[in-house]
């Protein structure tokens, strides 16, 4: 979807969008061509980037982060090339599944559960209501602050299952965040949700330390895709 909807602001006065399929060298490959303005080499470098966006006044510049964090999560890619004459290719290689669907044992995986109160923490608008669509088509509550600050007096009204909160804000940082809800939730003798901390500062995977003092469950770097993190809620409140 973003691909072509990418595709299709690269056509401000028409032109033809081709989306094939096909097999390639062991792979499955999902190609979006289109006869648009092209990419400018300048930006060739940058398209995947979260945030980055040559349409200022009505794009977010998360549609390819998106996708390129969607190709990644299973195990693929994602490049973008310029037409001969005006145009861009943007292909996506997956690589096919090596084991077959074990139905049975899928059967068996209890059923994510719907109707969870979850809290938005990030400075960035665009941001908050990316996750806060994507999570109320799963069905479920989504409450959002634009900084810490809101985020915790959010939670001192309204208690919630999981809190999904950016690590990188002004005045009060991710980690900050984490600390002062264990504190409230201890001041009020009620358990503490999921912390779940989204970073663009690359691994965190070695702050263990830190995330046991700031009541961090799990870090997970951007742009993440709304149906990875339904994967991370799931598996935290399974294992609580």
């Amino acid at each position: 979807m973003n691909l072509i909807k990418n595709a299709a602001e690269a056509l401000p006065r028409g032109g033809e969008i081709t989306v094939e399929t096909f097999c390639d060298q062991g792979q499955a490959v999902l190609q979006v061509t289109d006869t648009g303005v092209g990419i400018s080499p300048e930006h060739m470098g940058r398209l995947f980037e979260p945030f980055f966006t040559t349409k200022q006044s009505h794009s977010a510049g998360m549609g390819l982060a998106s996708s390129f964090g969607i190709a990644k999560s299973h195990g693929g890619s994602i490049r973008a090339e310029a037409r001969p004459g005006g145009g861009s290719v943007f292909r996506v290689s997956l690589p096919f599944v090596a084991e077959d669907y074990d139905q049975e044992g899928a059967s068996a995986v209890p059923e994510f559960p719907s109707g969870l109160t979850i809290l938005v923490i990030d400075d960035l608008e665009p941001i908050v209501s990316f996750l806060k669509e994507g999570l109320v088509h799963h069905r479920h509550t989504v409450l959002t602050a634009l900084s810490g600050e809101v985020g915790l007096q959010v939670l001192r009204e309204t208690p919630v299952h999981v809190v999904i909160c950016d690590l990188g804000m002004p005045g009060m940082s991710g980690w900050e965040v984490g600390k002062k809800i264990t504190a409230l939730c201890n001041e009020q003798a009620r358990a503490k949700p999921a912390f779940i901390l989204l970073t663009g500062w690359g691994d965190q995977s070695e702050e263990t330390g830190r995330m046991a003092e700031s009541g961090v469950d799990l870090v997970l770097e951007k742009p993440v895709h709304v149906s990875a993190l339904l994967k991370a809620i799931r598996g935290l409140l399974l294992n609580q």
